[in-house]
């Protein structure tokens, strides 16, 4: 959020909230409740951002920053791997 403008904020916010609403339905879809979880805080907190940006309260919005990275942290931790150009995918057997 710092040093951004409001529409950068609102699409990154938005594209977070679509990844995470597609992660929650995949891994609800395999009975993993945790993963499950983590995908409906980090859509929680995505959706957050996007209410508070909208309301130009950008100092609440940066309260929800960092609960979204711990959320990705502990779900990329245990189940994705990151690949040698950066990006990652899920671990074998998840």
């Amino acid at each position: 959020l710092d040093g951004s403008s409001a529409d950068l904020t609102k699409e990154q916010a938005t594209i977070l909230k679509t990844a995470f609403t597609e992660i929650e339905t995949f891994f609800k879809a395999k009975a993993n409740e945790e993963a499950t979880k983590w995908a409906a805080n980090g859509k929680r907190h995505a959706d957050s951002v996007l209410m508070n940006v909208a309301n130009a309260n950008f100092d609440a919005a940066k309260t929800s920053i960092t609960p979204l990275g711990a959320t990705c942290a502990s779900c990329h931790g245990k189940y994705r791997e990151r690949m040698d150009d950066g990006t990652f995918r899920l671990k074998t057997g998840q």
